[in-house]
């Protein structure tokens, strides 16, 4: 490799380390002005309760001390929520929806909670193949790149208007708390569609390096199942290699991070191109010809 290939490799590791840390502290900042507005808006409802006390009679008062002391402990139980101490506490007794099946025909983003982690939001899709998808994976314009560490794919990067993935945390969460299918919806520049149907796809925790333990049948138009060769492997980015290839880093051959083997025989996290290209690091899932549009979905089983 030339002094000028090294450095390139050196700057896109850099810039792959920096704008997920700016994405981040972006994240927080927005996170504490929610914060901050939720708790003003929990001590002006104390404020309230308290201003509602009266002294016209010792019932009235032991009425209004009693509402007072549930009051204070609601509040006291959602600043707990805010602190994230303990996240089935936290969200023990409160009703939350656990897939994008109970949102029925949206296509919308709504919040979802499984057991382990704290709600979070979720895109759904029922237009594709149907209600109740969650997306776990989308790539329509190039504007998110995806060579990234694996700090970033643990959490989850991008935005639900555009390019994102949610999260290999998250994703392990949902795919244990029951069997799901994944649907992968491919177009490519000419306008034609494809997808990818699997009937039992779950990844392991990040103790196995989100490995995918299994993709189950595979159905659908794609002329190959392309992502049988991944199956079983654990997922590797730049920083943390985990595949099969002795001589280097998947993860930087392909520019993607991914299940990789030796390395890509599918690359849906892979580079984005404004144009059909033959290129082992562009967003492929089959002679590595690049994709226009992608879109990676799960859904629960036997519902």
């Amino acid at each position: 490799m030339s002094k000028s290939e090294c450095k390139d490799t050196e700057t896109m590791v850099l810039r792959a380390k920096l704008d997920p840390l700016q994405e981040l502290v972006d994240s927080y900042k927005n996170q504490i002005q929610d914060l901050k507005a939720h708790v003003e808006d929990l001590r002006e409802s104390l404020r309230f309760c308290k201003g509602r006390t009266t002294t016209k009679d010792s019932d009235s008062t032991t009425s209004n001390d009693l509402k007072n002391q549930k009051s204070n402990t609601r509040i006291q139980s959602k600043l707990y929520d805010l602190d994230l101490k303990d996240t089935d506490k936290a969200i023990a007794g409160t009703s939350f929806s656990r897939s994008c099946l109970d949102f029925e025909e949206s296509s919308d983003i709504h919040q979802i909670s499984v057991p382990g982690i704290v709600p979070f939001n979720v895109l759904c899709d029922a237009t594709i193949a149907g209600p109740g998808w969650t997306v776990i994976q989308q790539r329509v314009n190039g504007k998110v790149h995806f060579y990234r560490d694996w700090a970033s794919y643990r959490k989850g990067f991008g935005s639900f208007d555009g390019d994102f993935f949610l999260g290999l945390e998250k994703i392990h969460r949902l795919t244990s708390n029951s069997r799901h299918d994944l649907y992968i919806h491919m177009e490519k520049f000419d306008g034609s569609t494809m997808y990818g149907h699997y009937d039992n796809f779950k990844i392991a925790g990040e103790e196995d390096h989100y490995r995918l333990i299994s993709l189950g049948k595979c159905s659908g138009t794609s002329r190959y199942d392309a992502l049988r060769s991944h199956e079983h492997k654990k997922f590797t980015t730049f920083d943390n290699d985990n595949d099969e290839w002795p001589e280097g880093n998947c993860a930087i051959f392909s520019g993607s991070g991914w299940w990789h083997d030796h390395c890509v025989n599918t690359n849906l996290n892979g580079k984005y191109f404004n144009s059909e290209v033959q290129n082992e690091q562009s967003i492929f899932w089959e002679n590595k010809t690049s994709l226009k549009k992608v879109k990676m979905m799960i859904r629960p089983r036997g519902n």
